[in-house]
């Protein structure tokens, strides 16, 4: 298409030359950009269920992210490692021991008045490891879908008195056979866009794809109530291309499922958990 077509699709301020900063973006800085995209991605598809008021507030934060281009504040990476400093009890954390509160949030979840029944009438004794079926389904192992459905985190026990290698052994073993339990349960139409490692490689790729300039534009004309299509989306992305090639089928499968997984909130946690790991490691 031409550029003259292509302008109603364009907000004013946009421009791909100030994407170029996410090329050397570090794992801190996606966060925070994404972090700050998130919200309008996934709000603009329903805004006519938006007051007026909150319409504007993403409307407003939207136009910012297209004015500002990449966000390079230093004071939002102060305060995401400061937050990260502040978390003592290390819940932004991918491997952990469970506290307290937990364990009281975690019992409340858990006990159903069936459960608690079986509790009471079983009779518990030092021999109940033993006789196993006297207990029934208090012996099934808890599933992490009926404690963080999003998080999809598990809550293990792991005996210290055993030696590295028999620990991780064994944690290897469970952690193999979990993985294919979860993907055989997990069907999906299309094709899940995993996101293996978040390393130098990755935040490359997500650079070449332009995933910020693609949550901008695509926010901002739901939010304007354009129709735009995915032919658009890469004549406007990919204009050194679109005379060559149709990038149509990039957006598709490539660039969409990309932005949907990255302002996915479970994966935003897990960066955030990611940079903490590494924050506290530098720190310690």
């Amino acid at each position: 298409m031409s550029l003259r077509q292509l302008e109603d699709f364009i907000p004013k301020g946009f421009s791909l030359d100030k994407y170029d900063a996410s090329a050397n973006l570090t794992l801190e800085s996606w966060i925070i950009n994404l972090s700050s995209r998130a919200l309008a991605f996934q709000v603009s598809d329903i805004k006519t269920e938006l007051e007026d008021s909150q319409l504007e507030f993403i409307r407003h934060l939207n136009q910012q992210n297209i004015e500002n281009g990449v966000i390079q504040d230093a004071k939002s990476g102060q305060m995401l490692r400061a937050m990260a400093m502040a978390d003592e009890a290390h819940y932004n954390s991918i491997v952990r021991e469970i506290t307290y509160l937990e364990l009281f949030q975690i019992t409340t979840l858990l006990k159903t008045p069936e459960l608690e029944e079986l509790y009471l009438e079983a009779k518990i004794t030092p021999f109940t490891i033993v006789n196993q079926k006297f207990i029934g389904d208090l012996n099934k192992p808890i599933p992490y879908s009926d404690l963080f459905i999003e998080d999809q985190m598990s809550l293990l026990q792991i005996d210290m008195n055993c030696s590295d290698s028999e620990i991780q052994t064994a944690f290897a073993d469970w952690l193999k056979k979990s993985r294919e339990t979860s993907s055989n349960q997990r069907l999906s139409k299309r094709r899940e866009h995993r996101l293996k490692n978040f390393n130098n490689v990755a935040f490359r790729k997500w650079h070449d794809a332009r995933v910020l300039a693609y949550l901008d534009l695509i926010s901002w004309n739901r939010i304007q109530g354009n129709k735009i299509t995915s032919k658009i989306m890469g004549d406007i992305l990919f204009p050194e291309t679109n005379q060559l090639r149709d990038t149509t089928a990039m957006i598709n499968d490539t660039i969409k499922p990309l932005a949907e997984k990255l302002t996915d909130m479970t994966t935003l946690r897990r960066m955030a958990k990611v940079f903490a790991d590494e924050n506290r490691q530098k720190n310690t």
